[in-house]
């Protein structure tokens, strides 16, 4: 079962991140908003959804949100692995 949830997981990441902002309709782009939203909560050390979040987000104009996004991120990776986010997080 925990395999599974993984791969969905995993699945729902792959989808999140290819969703292009500018070529999808306004409910795709929202669904595909509240997944990585819902990704980020179970794992918010998943840059790569971070940044197709915070994308997402700026397409809607919604930038202070975006940079909360980054925000949460850059802190997570900070205290979770003493990290900085990646070069094209930034």
């Amino acid at each position: 079962m925990e395999q599974e949830q993984r791969r969905i997981d995993l699945l729902a990441e792959h989808l999140v991140c290819s969703t292009p902002s500018s070529v999808v309709s306004v409910e795709e782009a929202y669904a595909a908003l509240e997944l990585g939203r819902r990704l980020l909560r179970q794992d918010p050390l998943l840059e790569s959804v971070c940044r197709a979040v915070m994308r997402l987000l700026s397409a809607r104009g919604e930038r202070v949100m975006a940079l909360k996004v980054y925000s949460n991120c850059r802190d997570a990776l900070r205290e979770e692995l003493g990290a900085e986010p990646e070069p094209e997080t930034e």
